[in-house]
C-alpha cells in the first residue's frame, strides 16, 4: 500500500510522516532528495541571547510526492522516517489548505518573536545573569513579547527587586520548588509574603 502511493504519479495531496525525534530535519532532507515535497513547521524559542528553532510538532512531518518527480522511493526505505501516519488503514489526507495556513500562522508566530512561555505573577522561574543562575519570582506580566519581566531575586542571600530581560528567564517546575516557599512550621518566607499578599501594581 505505501509503495502504491509513492508510486503513483497523480498523488499529490499532502500526509503526515512518522520520523524520528529531533531527526525532522534530516527526513525532510532525505524526503526532498527522494522525489518529495517536505514540510517541517519550526518556530523560534528564545534561548538566553540567541535565536533558535524547534519543531511544532515534533516527530512529524508532512510531505507529498513532487509534482515534477517520477522516481520517488517509498518512505519507509528512508533512515529517518518511520512511515505514514493512518487512521483505521488509511492514510491520512491534509488538504493543500490546511498546510498553507499553517504556513501562515507559523509565520505569524516567528514575526512576533516566536513561542514564548506564558509568565503569571507569582510564579517561580530560574534566571541566569552574568553566568550564575538563582531564582526568582514574577511580580508582574510582561507588557510584551519582548518586554524586561519584573522579578523578586534571591540574590547573595537578600532579595531583591530587578528587571531582567525576558531571554534571561526560564519557567520552572514549580512542584520541585516548594520547599523554598516555607521556613518551616508554616511561616511563609518573606518573598512569598510580599507576592502572595499583597502583589504590586508596578515597580
Amino acid at each position: 500500500m505505501l509503495k502504491g502511493i509513492a508510486e503513483n504519479t497523480d498523488h499529490v495531496e499532502w500526509h503526515i510522516l512518522r520520523v524520528m525525534p529531533r531527526s525532522e530535519r534530516l527526513a525532510v532532507e532525505e524526503l526532498i532528495a527522494n522525489g518529495f515535497e517536505a514540510y517541517c513547521p519550526r518556530v523560534i524559542i528564545p534561548i538566553a541571547d540567541k535565536i533558535d528553532y524547534t519543531p511544532l510538532f515534533s516527530g512529524y512531518v508532512f510531505a507529498r510526492r513532487a509534482l515534477n518527480s517520477r522516481n520517488a522511493h517509498p518512505v519507509y526505505l528512508l533512515p529517518h522516517v518511520y512511515g505514514w501516519v493512518t487512521f483505521g488503514g488509511d492514510i491520512a489526507v491534509v488538504p493543500q489548505h490546511l498546510i498553507e495556513e499553517l504556513r501562515s500562522r507559523v509565520a505569524n508566530i516567528n514575526s512576533d518573536g516566536g513561542l514564548r512561555h506564558k509568565y503569571h505573577i507569582g510564579e517561580l522561574v530560574k534566571v541566569t545573569l552574568f553566568g550564575a543562575e538563582t531564582v526568582g519570582t514574577v511580580t508582574s506580566i510582561p507588557k510584551s513579547q519582548g518586554s524586561p519581566i519584573n522579578l523578586l531575586l534571591e540574590f547573595m542571600g537578600r532579595e531583591i527587586r530587578a528587571q531582567v530581560p525576558i531571554y534571561n528567564v526560564y519557567p520552572v517546575d514549580n512542584t520541585h520548588m516548594i520547599s523554598r516557599r516555607s521556613r518551616g512550621k508554616g511561616r511563609w518566607t518573606r518573598q512569598y509574603r510580599e507576592i502572595h499578599q499583597v502583589v504590586p501594581a508596578s515597580i
